[in-house]
């Protein structure tokens, strides 16, 4: 455990919040910036929320009193919108992707170049991996 502490990051450790997804937000990324995640409803945490953590106070500026390492700000988001957040990015996103995929090969089986080889070849299970969906709604961790 003391070496990975070392080996970690810049950033501090963070425990769970029951019902919270944790992140650190960047206070100079202008274009993913702080007041664009508060719309999406991202809040940021105050210290007296994380005991432990009053070492990382902000004491001055327009973020007293909330958490803050370096130019980064902890924010939490309710765990409910995190999960619809990541399963749209991470799972039905890919998803159509995949499908696009798929049929722009299925249109082009069979097809052949003006020397007549063929455009698409197909190998081992082909496109076949593309159908492999998971049977259930996938959960992420927070």
């Amino acid at each position: 455990m003391w070496s990975e502490e070392w080996t970690q990051s810049a950033l501090p450790k963070l425990p769970n919040m029951d019902g919270w997804h944790l992140c650190w937000l960047s206070t100079t990324n202008s274009y993913d910036s702080i007041d664009k995640r508060i719309r999406l409803g991202y809040v940021p945490v105050k210290s007296e929320e994380l005991p432990g953590y009053e070492n990382y106070r902000v004491k001055a500026g327009e973020h007293v009193g909330y958490i803050s390492c370096n130019e980064m700000l902890l924010f939490k988001l309710p765990m409910d919108v995190y999960q619809e957040i990541m399963l749209y990015q991470h799972h039905e996103k890919p998803q159509e992707e995949a499908d696009k995929v798929r049929v722009q090969l299925e249109s082009l089986q069979g097809q052949r170049d003006s020397n007549g080889k063929r455009l698409v070849d197909v190998e081992g299970d082909g496109i076949g991996s593309f159908d492999n969906q998971p049977s259930k709604t996938p959960v992420f961790s927070g």
